[in-house]
């Protein structure tokens, strides 16, 4: 995985998954925004985890 694809796949990722963000911030559900963020965060922080375990081979 090379360094631009792995930040376009963050950032393919982000625009498909900032509408819900959006729209569960703007009403106000707190559940929800928690779940997307930590969705968010989690293919974030795997995606970051893959792109520095094929790196070091």
């Amino acid at each position: 995985m090379t360094k631009k694809f792995l930040f376009l796949a963050i950032l393919v990722f982000l625009l498909f998954a900032s509408s819900p963000l959006i729209i569960a911030i703007y009403n106000g559900e707190l559940k929800d925004i928690l779940i997307i963020s930590g969705i968010i965060i989690l293919v974030c922080v795997m995606s970051i985890y893959e792109y520095n375990r094929k790196k070091g081979n």
